[in-house]
C-alpha cells in the first residue's frame, strides 16, 4: 500500500511518482490527479471543487473543476488540448462559459509543475473573491 505524505512535499515531488494513496484512488488525467493532490495540500479551508461539472446539457460540455455556486471554472490544460479539433471545441466552450457569466482559470501542466503552491493559492484567492462578491450582493 502506498504511503500518504505526512508533511508538505517539496515542489516537483507531486503525485506523478504514485506515492500518495489519495491520488492513486482518484480518477482522471495525471494533471487532474496532480491538481487534486495539491488542492488537498494548499487549498485547506476552502470548499473542494466539483469534478467534471456538466454546465451545458446540449453540448455535454464539462468543466474539469468547478464551483457552480460562484461561477468559477478551472480548466486543466494537458496535452490533449493541443490537438487542433480539441482546441477549437475548447474555445467554443470557454466562450459559452464567459457568456453565461463564469470566470475561467486555465492551468497548464507546466504551471502546476513549476509552482504548485502559487497555482493553488491563485485559485483559492479567486474562490474567496467570488464568494465575497456573492455575499455582498445578497
Amino acid at each position: 500500500m502506498p504511503k500518504v505524505a505526512q508533511s508538505t512535499p517539496k515542489p516537483g515531488s507531486g503525485p506523478r511518482n504514485g506515492s500518495y494513496a489519495q491520488v492513486a484512488a482518484s480518477e482522471g488525467s495525471n494533471l487532474e490527479r496532480e491538481f487534486d493532490y495539491w488542492w488537498g495540500v494548499f487549498g485547506k479551508g476552502i470548499e473542494a471543487p466539483e469534478h467534471e461539472y456538466q454546465f451545458n446539457v446540449y453540448r455535454k460540455w464539462r468543466i474539469d473543476r468547478a464551483w457552480p455556486a460562484i461561477g468559477l471554472a478551472v480548466e486543466l490544460e494537458g496535452g490533449v488540448h493541443r490537438i487542433s479539433s480539441r482546441f477549437e471545441s475548447d474555445a467554443e466552450k470557454y466562450n459559452q462559459l464567459s457568456k453565461e457569466g463564469w470566470r475561467i482559470i486555465r492551468i497548464t501542466s507546466k504551471m502546476l509543475k513549476d509552482d504548485q503552491e502559487e497555482v493553488i493559492r491563485y485559485v483559492v484567492s479567486a474562490v474567496s473573491d467570488l464568494e465575497h462578491r456573492r455575499k455582498c450582493r445578497t
